[in-house]
């Protein structure tokens, strides 16, 4: 048996039909004519008619909109329009509806609009306007077959309807001119002491639950994941972060909509700590970002231990031109705050000192690329800036960076790609950035050049490292520009030469890197220039004080080969490179470092 929805009666209700197959009688066959065996030939067969017949199972004031039936525990559910309303109507069908005698079967009343429905068949019926062979005419009761025969259809009348059939024909029929919708509806309603049978449930607004995307806890020097908005003023506080604890988390709603991330740094000394919280909005279009970040560090200079402490408020938005193409509007608020650790009493009166800044950033950014495994990218990606802070202690006290970072895989052999990068800043205005070249990010070991001195006659607000430049230490080169090539062949030794995907995190990350890197910085117009601090030694011995000026190659050349994989989670840079000062090849400098890419 089956369910369904029908309209019998001017309203759509619920019905259910049956199908059965009804025995009407007997035929005798047989299979030959020979008349000495015709007796034991003679086989009679059964005949069976397949009917279905109906019953009605609702008897509703109001349509049905729809239905949905449970034949497993004959419950079904009604969803139908009141006060304007969709309400759902939950019954449960007894254990024997569909045997009960046809006696005890309740048809629904038929509606004024059924009725004159039916009135006008018999009118057009009359008057030859439709057929009788038109219309179907469809039995609403088990048929009752003969012994001998098969049942007949009883045969309509065209003055009155059969009270056990309905018909069903192509043609529309409207209701009388003296029956109107309303009336028909004031006869069908439901009386007033009669129990409302609909279930209305309750109204719950929706809450927005969230669950964790990520919990991280791992050793390393950067605690700024990469979606944080980028300010050069942000990151060129401290050129190299100590080591430390890093635990980073993040939970968003079900639709990633809403995103929280926070995260701590503790490093190894338990004083040079930072933490930052970050919450992203991404409902639509236009995706919004807020970040506050508060770190510290303690530097040793000559005889004096000062402190700084750094709070951070970035606020910023990104909006997609197209899947591979997005603007970045980021705007920041930085407080530093300076104190001279007391170490005697002079030191301990001396108050410390506080420098506000605000600054924005705005990115063209494209990526292209597609990744096939860990630090194995294919295409091109690159981003071009503008940037320009300004001290609210002081309004003169302002500067501007402008550059390019630029970036291409190209796919040699399989996995094996070639990877360049050239990236050039330049710092403006009266507070500058100083570059200090050398070295690569994350280093783990940094060593610096203390032999070049910083460039005289120029305001330096801020310092940042300039890398990729392998075979030297950091400060090889600095000033207010630089610019850097980096040129990398990447061979995943084990994945390519493998026949099968490998199981082991560490074999399949494992990379042979050999490298070329070549650039500068400077300050001024141009790195040729005699102003910059690699031209000028100065040499002293009691009073006397003898300055040479030269006209060095400013540009540097790094060569060597590494080793790439992902070990405990980590990924794990492993360099030794040599240098090309002046024409001049330098000793092997080995970097261990915590970085993917360049």
């Amino acid at each position: 048996y089956f369910a369904f929805l029908s309209d019998e009666n001017g309203i759509y209700n619920r019905y259910f039909c049956e199908i059965d197959s009804i025995y009407t009688g007997k035929l005798d066959t047989t299979t030959t004519t020979d008349p000495q065996t015709l007796q034991k030939n003679i086989v009679i067969k059964p005949i069976y008619k397949d009917t279905a017949y109906y019953q009605v199972a609702s008897n509703m004031a109001r349509n049905i909109e729809w239905n949905v039936f449970n034949p497993k525990n004959k419950v079904f559910l009604d969803l139908m329009l009141y006060k304007n309303k969709l309400k759902i109507n939950l019954s449960r069908l007894p254990k024997d509806s569909l045997l009960v005698d046809e006696s005890n079967a309740t048809t629904p009343e038929k509606t004024p609009f059924r009725i004159a429905q039916e009135l006008k068949l018999i009118q057009d019926l009359k008057t030859n306007k439709i057929k009788l062979s038109d219309v179907i005419f469809i039995s609403t009761q088990k048929q009752t077959p003969t012994n001998d025969s098969i049942a007949q259809t009883e045969t309509p009348k065209i003055d009155t309807l059969p009270q056990h059939y309905t018909f069903q024909i192509q043609t529309d029929f409207m209701p009388l001119d003296s029956l109107t919708a309303a009336e028909g509806i004031d006869k069908i309603e439901q009386p007033k002491d009669q129990k409302d049978q609909f279930r209305t449930a309750k109204t719950r607004y929706y809450s927005t639950s969230f669950s964790a995307d990520y919990f991280i806890t791992q050793v390393g020097a950067s605690l700024m994941p990469n979606n944080l908005p980028t300010f050069l003023i942000s990151n060129a506080t401290n050129l190299t972060q100590r080591p430390g604890i890093v635990a980073m988390a993040s939970t968003s709603d079900l639709f990633e909509n809403t995103k929280f991330s926070g995260g701590v740094r503790i490093s190894t000394d338990l004083r040079n700590n930072a933490f930052f919280l970050m919450y992203q909005n991404l409902n639509k279009r236009l995706d919004k970002k807020l970040v506050f970040h508060q770190q510290r560090q303690t530097d040793f200079v000559d005889n004096d231990v000062i402190r700084t402490t750094t709070y951070e408020l970035m606020a910023g938005v990104v909006y997609p031109i197209n899947p591979q193409l997005s603007i970045h509007w980021n705007n920041i608020y930085r407080h530093d705050r300076f104190e001279l650790l007391s170490t005697d009493l002079a030191r301990l009166k001396t108050k410390g000192i506080s420098n506000n800044w605000l600054g924005t950033r705005v990115e063209l950014v494209k990526d292209n690329t597609t990744v096939k495994q860990l630090n194995i990218l294919y295409g091109t990606r690159w981003k071009i800036f503008a940037e320009t802070y300004a001290s609210l202690n002081n309004r003169t006290q302002m500067g501007a960076i402008v550059g390019f970072d630029v970036r291409n895989y190209t796919k040699i052999h399989k996995n094996i790609i070639w990877a360049n990068r050239l990236v050039a800043n330049a710092s403006i205005g009266r507070e500058k950035i100083l570059y200090l070249m050398g070295g690569v990010d994350n280093w783990l070991l940094p060593k610096y050049n203390s032999e070049l001195a910083i460039p005289a006659n120029q305001n330096f607000a801020f310092r940042a490292l300039a890398t990729n430049m392998r075979g030297f230490f950091q400060n090889a080169r600095n000033g207010s520009n630089y610019a850097v090539w980096n040129s990398e062949l990447r061979l995943p030794i084990v994945s390519y030469l493998s026949k099968s995907p490998l199981s082991s995190d560490f074999l399949r990350n494992f990379q042979v890197v050999g490298f070329v890197d070549v650039g500068t910085a400077w300050s001024g117009l141009n790195p040729f220039s005699q102003e910059n601090p690699f031209n000028t030694q100065i040499f002293e011995r009691g009073p006397v004080s003898v300055t040479v000026f030269s006209n060095k190659n400013p540009i540097l050349v790094g060569y060597g080969t590494g080793l790439r994989t992902r070990l405990f989670g980590y990924f794990i840079r492993g360099d030794v490179a040599w240098g090309i000062d002046d024409n001049y090849t330098n000793k092997p400098v080995y970097y261990l470092s915590l970085s993917l890419d360049f």
